[in-house]
């Protein structure tokens, strides 16, 4: 079973990141051994969606950067050696320098999981990744018809290059009151006519998370209250399947 598992979709503000963050923390919870890698380059989130957290940050050796660790799972990735507001393009030999420092090395070979949060789209990061790593790979979608149409074709791209597809998130399947707790769906879901191929691993609902007045973030699978029960649940789920080898 290939321990590196992708988080891909095609559009930026699908919640790769969230979606990432929390399976491996979840999956963590469940007493793996988990890895958690953000490979956008230019706009790295992981590290905010974890600040809240206790921990150490990733460290340079070797000309490796070795993953830190917060609250028990290895992390890593380039939001942590860059400011807040600097965004980075890394093309060619730079971009091949980059890889091999965050992932082509023996730093992640103590886990049983290892999570990759991919940018979206395309690219030349996409197709080195993908031929030179046996990866599973996650397809991450909002309901929309647009954002399943612009997936579809990203994974035919995947299907050009042979790599497999283990499953689908649907990610902010629905919205509930604050008040009432009636659920409403945010779009139509498309993810079942344009995916019925493949499973659909969890329909996730939205979920604000609970208000921290010091703005610092910690996975809302470690969270509990009836605001995240949905979220929290459809997310083990995911983790537990995608842990089983779907």
């Amino acid at each position: 079973m290939n321990r590196y598992i992708f988080m891909y979709g095609t559009k930026g503000g699908v919640g790769k990141s969230t979606i990432a963050v929390n399976i491996a923390y979840a999956m963590s919870a469940a007493g793996a051994r988990v890895g958690l890698l953000d490979l956008d380059l230019s706009g790295p989130n992981v590290q905010n969606l974890i600040n809240g957290l206790a921990g150490q940050p990733p460290t340079m050796a070797g000309f490796r950067v070795q993953p830190g660790s917060f609250g028990g799972v290895g992390v890593s990735g380039l939001g942590f050696f860059v400011r807040p507001h600097e965004a980075g393009l890394l093309t060619g030999k730079y971009l091949e320098g980059a890889l091999e420092q965050l992932l082509f090395h023996d730093g992640w070979d103590g886990y049983d999981h290892v999570i990759v949060d991919l940018p979206p789209g395309f690219g030349e990061l996409h197709r080195q990744v993908f031929t030179r790593l046996p990866s599973r790979v996650v397809l991450i979608t909002t309901p929309h018809f647009l954002s399943t149409q612009d997936l579809s074709r990203g994974r035919a791209l995947l299907g050009q290059i042979g790599v497999g597809v283990s499953g689908v998130i649907e990610n902010m399947s629905e919205i509930a009151c604050e008040h009432c707790g009636h659920a409403s769906r945010l779009f139509a879901s498309a993810v079942r006519d344009d995916f019925d191929d493949l499973p659909v691993l969890a329909q996730v609902p939205f979920a604000a998370g609970p208000d921290r007045p010091d703005g610092r973030n910690v996975p809302l699978v470690l969270t509990d209250g009836p605001a995240v029960d949905g979220f929290r649940s459809s997310l083990f789920s995911a983790a537990s399947q995608l842990a089983a080898g779907a």
